[in-house]
């Protein structure tokens, strides 16, 4: 019988800081900073080191990508599309989340 074993509460939380961000970047035109404010984050500069650390890339680059994909299909796009955060939950657009069955 095998055990599964947690995620550390850090890594949970990072994770869901880097959601909420992903979804305050694609929502609209507000700078970046603004997203770093919301998020409690103490500068721009943190909230963008912590966001590439994670991501691989900018805040800014993120909001480009999510803003060219969308307007290739001529539709909005969900930033984090299948599993959210590894919770199990898939969005189902405008990010109205629903379990997994």
């Amino acid at each position: 019988m095998g055990l599964l074993t947690p995620c550390p509460l850090p890594g949970r939380v990072a994770r869901r800081v880097v959601l909420e961000a992903k979804r305050l970047l694609a929502r609209g035109d507000p700078p970046a900073s603004r997203a770093a404010a919301q998020l409690g984050f103490t500068g721009a500069t943190n909230f963008s080191k912590f966001f590439h650390q994670r991501i691989g890339h900018s805040p800014v680059a993120s909001r480009a990508t999510v803003r060219r994909r969308s307007s290739e299909d001529g539709q909005a796009i969900c930033p984090v599309p299948g599993d959210l955060a590894g919770e199990g939950r898939a969005c189902k657009g405008r990010h109205q989340i629903e379990p997994q069955v």
